[in-house]
């Protein structure tokens, strides 16, 4: 009887933690600005705050203009909510950052210093999960004044310094750079705006300069790493004549249509697959051992239903085809398949159900994989993070494919990286 008391009390407990309401404004809202969203030239800063964020954010892209492209996200929401964190991580899905800037704390009064401090560790889980190659500045809080006596001090200030304590103290476990914005203002009054919250084009201005500076303290970093890498990179985006690829059906023993339904666009510097001409790859004829992929693609729009379009990227293919692993392009996500030759025969593997997120957008929108192949080992990672793994690929020489099956697709930005 007791093991059942204390069981039950558990679950109540359980239950009542379940139950606790996420408190929310009387008006919510999100700013989300993304600059710049198809050039890939500069290193990625994305902001993430709140009005006051929003308030210096756009000088912060000046500041930073010719070095890097700034986005940001402003909202409301705080700490403690579930919903900042579906938020943050619909911003993330966009684009691969290389450095975030973020803040939350003057907002959500209706959670405790100590609800907020227990949410901070999901915030930046989120962050490292979403963009697992960013580096992290975590901003603390500005200070609230008066209204119309900014020389005083409003009691929420007493709030927003634990925080910013707790804040602090966190982010020194976890070796993120702070960004001490409440020490840089906090003696300057005059900065503020009347409402005593947020701050006039002087005080914007200042917290702007030194947002942009600790930026890049870490943006130089990311700058040279980003250049050194680009340097590797190989564009293998054919020309009109496909001269260095080559057609290939599926299965091996089918036939090719006489006509190509393969179509270079140099101007726009895209290849777009019409899908009206048989089942194939369009092989890349150099053969490669380990490397890196970046592609970018998107269909054209045909179908509300998901499953109406099909293509794939295809790596460590056999010269004609019997191995391959592809990385599938649909909109029911992004995931590593293929034929593998396990004991001396060929077996086929399908890791749909182990895509750890569907990061894959809607048709007509762009797409960037990222496909690396290294000794036995094949990752995918779908518009910034990794969401496929496969070990043990027998054949570790072999070719890249596009996949032609019967849907229009469109390819941009083939970038390749030989590793060895």
């Amino acid at each position: 009887m007791r093991n059942l008391l204390s069981v039950f009390m558990a679950l109540m407990a359980v239950a009542a933690v379940a139950a606790k309401p996420v408190v929310r404004e009387n008006i919510e809202w999100l700013d989300v600005w993304l600059p710049n969203t198809n050039d890939h030239d500069l290193s990625r800063v994305l902001l993430i705050g709140d009005s006051i964020t929003r308030g210096y954010g756009k000088q912060v892209e000046v500041n930073l203009r010719g070095k890097a492209y700034v986005g940001r996200m402003a909202t409301s929401k705080s700490l403690g909510d579930p919903a900042l964190l579906d938020e943050v991580a619909l911003v993330l899905k966009e684009q691969s950052f290389d450095v975030i800037h973020f803040n939350n704390g003057m907002h959500g009064d209706g959670y405790t210093e100590e609800e907020y401090s227990a949410a901070l560790p999901d915030l930046v889980t989120t962050l490292r999960r979403m963009a697992p190659n960013a580096k992290l500045i975590c901003a603390t809080t500005t200070d609230v004044r008066k209204r119309d006596h900014l020389e005083e001090t409003d009691a929420k200030t007493k709030r927003i310094v634990e925080r910013n304590r707790a804040a602090v103290e966190f982010a020194g476990k976890q070796s993120i750079l702070v960004d001490d914005l409440f020490g840089v203002e906090h003696d300057h009054p005059e900065y503020h705006a009347n409402d005593g919250v947020h701050f006039n084009e002087q005080g914007s201005a200042m917290l702007a300069q030194h947002v942009s500076r600790s930026i890049e303290s870490l943006l130089g970093t990311a700058m040279l790493q980003k250049t050194a890498a680009d340097a590797a990179w190989i564009d293998i985006l054919p020309d009109e004549s496909l001269k260095g690829w080559t057609r290939v059906p599926i299965p091996p023993v089918a036939g090719l249509k006489p006509e190509s339904q393969w179509h270079v666009d140099s101007a726009q510097k895209t290849l777009t697959c019409t899908g009206n001409a048989g089942h194939e790859w369009l092989r890349y004829d150099k053969e490669l051992g380990d490397f890196v992929l970046r592609v970018e693609w998107r269909f054209t729009p045909k179908s509300e239903e998901p499953k109406r379009y099909n293509s794939g990227i295809g790596i460590r293919l056999s010269k004609y085809g019997e191995l391959w692993v592809q990385a599938q392009t649909g909109l029911t996500g992004g995931y590593l398949f293929g034929e593998n030759l396990v004991d001396g025969a060929v077996q086929r593997f399908n890791l749909s159900k182990e895509m750890k997120e569907n990061r894959v957008k809607p048709a007509g929108e762009w797409n960037l994989y990222e496909i690396r192949v290294q000794g036995g080992k094949v990752s995918l990672s779908v518009n910034g993070m990794v969401v496929s793994e496969v070990d043990q690929i027998a054949l570790r020489r072999g070719y890249i494919g596009l996949e032609a099956e019967g849907y229009e697709i469109t390819f941009r930005n083939l970038q390749l990286q030989p590793l060895d």
